[in-house]
């Protein structure tokens, strides 16, 4: 199983600290290497996310989510997003 972004089942995200333990057409299941907990991202969290982008809005660090798993997934399947570390926002090229 994969996502268009070319995310895989057993694939690895940041490093390695999260680990795609499934995804399907409702969402996408990351696992915390360290801790083995799982957390869950919504295809409808990542649409919300992507029509913000694309309507122009520049996203500050850490208000797609609080937890920086589901952040960081969020933003692996988004293409076209570039991570402004001097403003620390999200936008879109």
């Amino acid at each position: 199983m994969s996502t268009s972004s070319g995310l895989r089942v057993g694939g690895l995200l940041k490093d390695g600290a999260y680990r795609v333990v499934s995804c399907d057409d409702r969402r996408i299941v990351v696992e915390r290497v360290a801790s083995g907990k799982l957390v869950s991202v919504t295809r409808k969290m990542i649409e919300k996310v992507q029509a913000r982008l694309d309507a122009g809005e520049s996203i500050p660090f850490r208000k797609i989510s609080y937890t920086v798993a589901i952040e960081t997934v969020v933003l692996a399947v988004l293409d076209r997003v570039v991570v402004d570390t001097v403003k620390k926002v999200y936008r879109v090229s």
